[in-house]
């Protein structure tokens, strides 16, 4: 008798029990942290926009570079490199918002579940983008005023500071887009294998 009162609520509660609090935890973090693109653009529009972000960048900073500072090696290198650099950063700290974002969100998670307080109505969290995105505007403000600085001490068609607010306001708006970009699901985030 006991071994049937053992053997059939015991055994079979405490398991369903538990395979229910980890798969509603489990589905949860998923939800919150780990999931896709709002909708997955495919590789036939995401690798050309890559493309022509990265490479575009650096063709607009070395025309930029020509406008201002003509036959100036320094001015184009600048150029050359600031939005490219802007890009690479921005997807770089996108990354690190992101899992800061996530660690910050499981540790909240980990700490309701230690309370054992009633979990909040379970919502299901549609696919989102990982926060940090905004990223690219600091970056491509960063980046854009170094080769302000730079090509402004040589800039021979231009004052100083009238080059060094192209080179902001270039980074600027190039730091918005590509922030816009990767707001909406244009952009895949960065992710580590």
């Amino acid at each position: 008798m006991t071994a049937g009162l053992v053997g059939s609520s015991y055994r079979g509660s405490l398991p369903a029990d538990r395979v229910r609090l980890r798969s509603r935890m489990n589905r949860s973090i998923v939800n919150a942290v780990c999931t896709a693109m709002p909708s997955q653009r495919s590789a036939w529009i995401t690798v050309p926009l890559i493309m022509l972000l990265f490479l575009g960048g650096g063709m607009l900073g070395l025309r930029l570079a020509e406008q201002v500072a003509p036959e100036s090696g320094i001015a184009a290198f600048a150029g050359l490199f600031m939005l490219p650099m802007a890009f690479a950063a921005g997807l770089q700290l996108w990354l690190g918002f992101a899992l800061v974002a996530a660690i910050g969100y499981l540790m909240r998670h980990l700490l309701r579940l230690a309370r054992r307080a009633p979990a909040s109505a379970e919502r299901i969290v549609p696919a989102m983008i990982p926060p940090g995105s905004f990223a690219f505007l600091p970056c491509g403000l960063v980046c854009g005023g170094a080769a302000g600085l730079v090509t402004g001490f040589v800039a021979s068609e231009a004052g100083f500071l009238m080059v060094l607010f192209a080179y902001l306001g270039v980074g600027c708006a190039y730091g918005l887009l590509c922030w816009q970009l990767a707001r909406n699901g244009w952009l895949p985030f960065p992710e580590g294998s």
